[in-house]
């Protein structure tokens, strides 16, 4: 499986679920969206991240690896 990690404005989210192309756009402020998700699976690692824990394949120092992508959380 693989997903695709895109950085975005701040408070603009990005998600594709099963690799849909179309995914989904909100302008939630990323505070009120995590407010909204259930704890786990989805946590927020980092101001501008949140992520779901049972996507992570591997976390490195500050670095967590997503399918192909890393995201640094420092």
């Amino acid at each position: 499986m693989t997903r695709r990690a895109r950085a975005l404005p701040k408070a603009h989210v990005l998600t594709s679920p099963n690799n849909s192309p179309s995914g989904l756009i909100t302008y939630q402020a990323l505070k009120e969206l995590a407010d909204t998700l259930p704890q786990p699976p989805f946590l927020r690692i980092h101001k501008s991240y949140i992520v779901s824990l049972d996507k992570i394949q591997m976390v490195d120092g500050n670095t967590l690896y997503i399918a192909d992508k890393q995201v640094s959380i420092q």
